[in-house]
Parts: C-alpha cells; sequence; structure tokens
C-alpha cells in the first residue's frame, strides 16, 4: 500500500485562515520534497507550501481563478503518494 502524506496549510502566527491561489503541479505531478507545490495568501502575505515528502501530488482543495478559496490553517488540501 503506497504512504499518504498530507499537504497542510501551516500555522503561522496569528492567521486563521488562508486562500489557495495557485497549485503549481497538477494532481498525478512527480515532486521532490521540499519542491514548492502550492501559493496561499493570508491578509499579510503570499506563502508557498512545499511538499513535505516525494511522490505523486493528490490534490483535495482546488484555487479557483473566479473566486476565493478559503480554508482554514491546519486544513489537509492534498497529499503526496508515494
Amino acid at each position: 500500500m503506497a504512504g499518504r502524506t498530507p499537504i497542510l496549510v501551516p500555522h503561522s502566527g496569528v492567521v486563521e485562515s488562508v486562500v489557495i491561489v495557485e497549485w503549481l503541479h497538477e494532481s498525478g505531478a512527480r515532486v521532490e520534497a521540499g519542491e514548492e507545490v502550492v501559493i496561499v495568501e493570508s491578509e499579510k502575505a503570499e506563502t508557498a507550501i512545499e511538499a513535505p515528502a516525494g511522490g505523486t501530488i493528490e490534490i483535495l482543495i482546488r484555487a479557483d481563478p473566479n473566486d476565493d478559496v478559503e480554508v482554514d490553517v491546519g486544513t489537509v488540501i492534498g497529499h503526496i503518494v508515494a
């Protein structure tokens, strides 16, 4: 069985939620641990979230160019499947 590592919206200070701006790879793409995979935005700044492990991306919550997709800090927005 393949291992699944969650891609989480990280805790950072007092931010409670972020908007998913853009996934830098499509579902099914291979990435290396530490590679930037998604851009999120808080009231203060845009931040890149890195892949927590190497493997294939599985996106659970997609960005929407026509509407803000807001998620709480700590939410699993995707997985890396080994």
